[in-house]
């Protein structure tokens, strides 16, 4: 018996870890996006105050165009669109590292608890209590917890790329901008349209906070189920 809990504490801290460094990755993710939505930010906003920024650096050098400067020869929204590229491919191998580990976290936790509320609702008609269903209530306690801080990071990255989608469609429908400019911006769009930096479980599972709504949504409907047939048991 103590081999067996050994086990399962051995088995839920590998879990609970591969969670956590899932969670450290998706972060650096999300700060690497960030950076390149200011750049986009100075892009987008430095249109006010572009003469005083290029006077301000002409003499320095002239061949140097700097994030904020508007010129047909300016290719820096195809450098961050090439840093966005290399952005969602790291996310792509951090899902397929992680894809089996979200489905199991997932599907366990849904199995746990739909056993922890029909074993609720049996103690509670029998007027029986059992330290085993604390136990199992913490335990999906922290599966539960383990999910949404997977969601809730996924949600933040979701979230910055809706972020870099807008400054993009800003410089698209700047007309006052170079041509090249605007097309390289609609390249850049084209290019989140195939590359939508989502992280899902065998495109079963997408992780954001809609998955937790829908997780609760349907714990809650099976409960409902469970006590209406309990009362003709």
């Amino acid at each position: 018996m103590i081999y067996y809990k050994l086990l399962i504490t051995f088995i839920d801290f590998e879990r609970h870890l591969e969670a956590f460094a899932f969670y450290v990755f998706i972060k650096l993710i999300t700060d690497r996006l960030d950076i390149v939505n200011k750049y986009l930010a100075n892009h987008s906003h430095m249109k006010k105050n572009c003469i005083h920024f290029n006077n301000k650096h002409k003499a320095n050098n002239k061949n140097i165009f700097y994030i904020g400067t508007f010129s047909d020869k300016n290719t820096k929204i195809i450098t961050l669109a090439n840093v966005y590229n290399v952005i969602s491919d790291a996310v792509c191998l951090i899902n397929q590292i992680f894809e089996i580990q979200i489905f199991l976290t997932i599907v366990s936790t849904y199995i746990f608890i739909i056993i922890t509320l029909w074993e609720s609702v049996y103690l509670t008609h029998t007027k029986k209590l059992s330290k085993s269903l604390i136990t199992t209530i913490l335990q999906c306690a922290a599966e539960l917890i383990s999910i949404g801080l997977m969601s809730y990071i996924c949600e933040t990255m979701t979230l910055k790329r809706n972020s870099t989608r807008k400054f993009i469609n800003e410089l698209i429908m700047d007309y006052d901008l170079p041509q090249s400019i605007r097309y390289q911006a609609k390249s850049f769009m084209e290019l989140m349209a195939v590359q939508p930096l989502e992280i899902n479980a065998f495109e079963m599972f997408t992780l954001n906070t809609k998955l937790m709504l829908k997780f609760v949504s349907v714990i809650t409907t099976y409960l409902i189920v469970l006590l209406q047939i309990s009362n003709f048991l």
